[in-house]
């Protein structure tokens, strides 16, 4: 300082600090200095979440079959879009998401996903432990996102406002502008901050977009069911990538790729623009799958820092789940 003052610098120069909105560093996010951040602390509690009955059910589900005979006339496109209809029953607003509302979602889209996959013939000749174990455990929660999505569209067509509607299942919905999150069974820190930390304030945004997306194609559940078999064998394809797994997707995939042509052959109103609808759902697509991609790395750092405090019994399902 008396060098700079010597060479004729002027007290009277220097800016006075302003203050800016800065982001919490890591340390200060999850409490630690740098030099212990790789430590665990022994005596904050953890919750075991035991999912065996979940997993134990769900294979009941894929061993008995697809439970409503369907004419032999309708593709299996079709089929399975049958059983991704949409409930017509009156749901129910959730003022507060707690851990047992997400167990109840869990269990909804589980069993959902279990439902739809007995639906497609190419997948139920798979050995069940292939069903079961590999297939179903990984696309489960991926499945969710696209019926919560194409649900939560129509529930706001019905209503017909602006509110941020998203349904989260067939029973319950939600306004992500007033319900209130309980995640302390998940993490200690305050929800706002670990919805941050995950994805960076754009979640909401996405999730709008989504929706304001399918509500402007007027998409039928024959296209959402496409959408959502394309997401999730893709999903798969990714991450079954190297192993003897591999090319499941793409092959049950193929078989939807012919029933989505004829489809479009037969609906003169769609076939018009066939090729530019298909676009905007692989775009749709396209963005859930960033998404994903954007939490996984957090969510490993999340649980490497125990900014979540949740085991669960079966972690392999909760890959990019974002718990």
């Amino acid at each position: 300082m008396k060098l700079c003052m010597k060479v004729g610098m002027k007290s009277q120069s220097l800016q006075i600090q302003q203050r800016f909105n800065i982001n919490k560093s890591f340390e200060i996010f999850v409490g630690r200095p740098n030099l212990i951040l790789f430590t665990t602390n022994s005596i904050k509690k953890r919750n075991y979440i035991d999912v065996k009955n979940l997993v134990s059910e769900a294979y009941g589900i894929l061993k008995i079959g697809a439970p409503t005979p369907f004419s032999k006339n309708l593709s299996q496109l079709e089929k399975m879009a049958v059983e991704i209809s949409y409930s017509t029953g009156k749901c129910t607003k959730l003022e507060v998401i707690s851990q047992n509302s997400f167990s109840k979602v869990w269990q909804f889209d589980f069993f959902s996903a279990a439902k739809w996959l007995t639906h497609l013939e190419e997948f139920t000749v798979l050995p069940i432990a292939v069903q079961q174990m590999q297939f179903l455990q990984s696309i489960w929660h991926v499945f969710g996102r696209i019926y919560k999505t194409g649900k939560s569209a129509e529930l706001r067509k019905k209503q017909a406002n602006d509110s941020k509607i998203l349904n989260i299942s067939d029973q319950y919905y939600l306004e992500m502008e007033k319900t209130e999150f309980d995640m302390s069974w998940l993490s200690p820190y305050p929800f706002d901050q670990v919805k941050l930390f995950l994805f960076g304030g754009e979640v909401d945004c996405n999730a709008d977009e989504l929706i304001g997306a399918i509500l402007k194609l007027d998409l039928s559940q024959i296209e959402i069911c496409y959408m959502t078999a394309q997401l999730c064998f893709q999903y798969a394809e990714t991450r079954f990538a190297g192993t003897n797994f591999s090319g499941i997707g793409d092959r049950l995939l193929a078989v939807l790729d012919n029933d989505l042509h004829q489809y479009y052959m037969t609906r003169p109103d769609r076939n018009r623009n066939y090729a530019w609808r298909l676009a905007q759902m692989l775009k749709m697509n396209q963005s859930i799958q960033r998404m994903i991609r954007l939490q996984r790395e957090k969510s490993v750092i999340a649980h490497t820092f125990d900014i979540f405090i949740a085991d669960f019994s079966h972690p392999e399902m909760f890959i990019d789940t974002g718990c």
